[in-house]
Formats: C-alpha cells, sequence, structure tokens
C-alpha cells in the first residue's frame, strides 16, 4: 500500500462548535415493476433535528507552532482493488447499485469481474458468461496517468439481464414497450439523475454470474461506494473514434470532453466505467447491432 506523507504547520486557536444534529429514520419501500424495466427501489426518510446547545460545545486547545503533523493520504485504487476490499479481477461476482436523486435505486444484476491476467479462458467476457472485464490504460500523458477502465455488458440473453442492462434501460426506455428516449432526452437524463450520484459497489463470493437484481440490495459481502464525477454518452456518430482509443481512452476522453470530468480520476482514486447504449428513438440504423449504437462512460471515484 502506497502512502503519502503531508507535514504541515498549524496554529489553532479557541473554536466553539454549535450545530445541529439529525437522526435519520429510514422506512424503505419497494413496488413491482413489469420485467424487462429497471428494478427501481424507492426510499422514504424522516428527519427529526435534534439541537446541541453552545455551551455544550467542544473546546479545542491550540497546538504548538513547532508540532510537525503527519497525515496518511491513502491510495484507493490498487492493481483493481478498490479501497483495499472490493477486487475487480478475482472473478468473486459483484454487483453495482446507483443511487438516483429522487431516492430510488438501480440495482444491476450480478457478474464475475476478471482482468486479462485472471480470465479462465479466451471467451470470458462472452455476454453468456455474466463477466466484466477491466484493464490498465497505457496513457502516461499531460499528467493523467494510467487509468483503469471497467467494461460491463448491457441488454439481456436468454431472458437474464446483464451487468449493465437495468442502467442502460433506465437511459433509453421511456416507456416499456412502447417508446424509447431521443438522442437529447437521454442526455438531459444522464445529466440529471446519473451525474453526481453515489453508487454501492457490492462483493459476494456467495452469489453467482447473471444472478438478477432483486428489491433487496443489502451488501453481505464487501462493499465500497463510489460517486459518479463525470462522464459522457457518446453517441453513435462518435464511437468509430471511441473504439480506435482501448490503450489510451482516459486521454482520449479528456481530449474530446474536457469540460466531463474525465480529469477528476487519477490511477489511486477512481476509474472508467464504460457500456454499450441501444439505438435512440430519433437514431438510424448505422450497419450497428441496436444494442450497441451508442456508449455511456462514467467517470467514478473512490468514497472512503
Amino acid at each position: 500500500m502506497r502512502t503519502y506523507r503531508v507535514k504541515r504547520n498549524f496554529i489553532f486557536g479557541f473554536l466553539f462548535l454549535a450545530g445541529v444534529l439529525f437522526t435519520v429514520n429510514e422506512a424503505v419501500k419497494y413496488y413491482f415493476v413489469p420485467q424487462g424495466s429497471p428494478v427501481l427501489v424507492e426510499k422514504i426518510y424522516t428527519v427529526t433535528p435534534t439541537v446541541v446547545r453552545l455551551d455544550q460545545a467542544t473546546e479545542v486547545t491550540s497546538t504548538p507552532v513547532d508540532e510537525i503533523l503527519t497525515s496518511e493520504v491513502k491510495v484507493l485504487v490498487d492493481n483493481y482493488v478498490l479501497d483495499s476490499k472490493v477486487d475487480l479481477s478475482s472473478g468473486v461476482p459483484i454487483q453495482m447499485v446507483v443511487n438516483l436523486p429522487n431516492g430510488k435505486q438501480l440495482p444491476s444484476s450480478w457478474a464475475s469481474p476478471y482482468s486479462n491476467t485472471t480470465a479462465p479462458s479466451q471467451d470470458f467476457f462472452d455476454p453468456h458468461k455474466g463477466t466484466t472485464y477491466i484493464y490498465n490504460t497505457s496513457d502516461f500523458e499531460e499528467g493523467y496517468g494510467s487509468v483503469l477502465v471497467l467494461l460491463g455488458h448491457s441488454a439481456s440473453i436468454g431472458g437474464k439481464d446483464l451487468f449493465a442492462a437495468n442502467l442502460e434501460y433506465f437511459l433509453r426506455i421511456k416507456e416499456i414497450g412502447v417508446s424509447q428516449y431521443t438522442e437529447q432526452e437521454t442526455v438531459d437524463l444522464f445529466y440529471s439523475q446519473i451525474i453526481g450520484s453515489i453508487i454501492t459497489m457490492c462483493q459476494d463470493g456467495d452469489k453467482t454470474p447473471l444472478y438478477p437484481a432483486t428489491m433487496d440490495t443489502t451488501c453481505i459481502g464487501k462493499e465500497v461506494v463510489l460517486q459518479v464525477v463525470g462522464g459522457e454518452v457518446i453517441l453513435d456518430e462518435e464511437v468509430w473514434g471511441f473504439e480506435q482509443h482501448v490503450n489510451d481512452l482516459h486521454h482520449w476522453l479528456v481530449y474530446k470532453h474536457p469540460t466531463s470530468g474525465f480529469d477528476q480520476i487519477t490511477e489511486d482514486n477512481g476509474f472508467l466505467y464504460v457500456f454499450c447504449l441501444g439505438r435512440l428513438a430519433d437514431q438510424k440504423n448505422n450497419g450497428l447491432d441496436r444494442f450497441s449504437q451508442n456508449r455511456v462512460v462514467l467517470v467514478l471515484k473512490v468514497i472512503p
């Protein structure tokens, strides 16, 4: 584990702290969603304020000028391992749960994560196998460094949703069996609902690949917290260029989309998550499979 030590001098005066603490009573309400649509979990919160009196505030004593304080900055991503907990190359099944701003959740199905060095076979990333694939870019230019890229399959096979299916449905389908979003509607939805959201990732050896998403998102295994600090919907006219930059994907995205937050992560604190997005309502058939006409990239930062 790499650490960085920072030495700083501080002079602290006397501080009086007063605030409001909140105790949160959480009630969870679940409801049924038709098959093939995103599984949504709605959470309802009631908040009761507890007032802290000023005379109960904590007094902080001053620190001598010559005292040297050291603190450790934790490396949150280390060789495919997130926060020393979730290993994205181990083959032990993972699930991602996107927490939307309205309190609902988008849980993924379960998938076994592998890298090219841990893959059990050459066809390990076949959609039927229920896997994800992670690799490290070879980008060392302009100070952005190498960054991990996690690839997940969307859509469904044999009636089973793949790892990114639920999130893809949310961004593409306006009404099940009736209509889909346009390009602009999908982009607007992505920025208003996905960017800034919190994602929890659970790794549980008792689950199996393609185990379906359920309305119970409690993590029994190891869990890490991620935040979507940036990202982009790569529409079909840009997909060809996107596919030409597998090894230097992070650098290319920073260059092509400089305001989309791709510069917010490094190899030590986050990774990119990429999946396919199907054909949208106002898109024509461009010769690609309709399930892979577009791409979505999330910039995920590990929250310790």
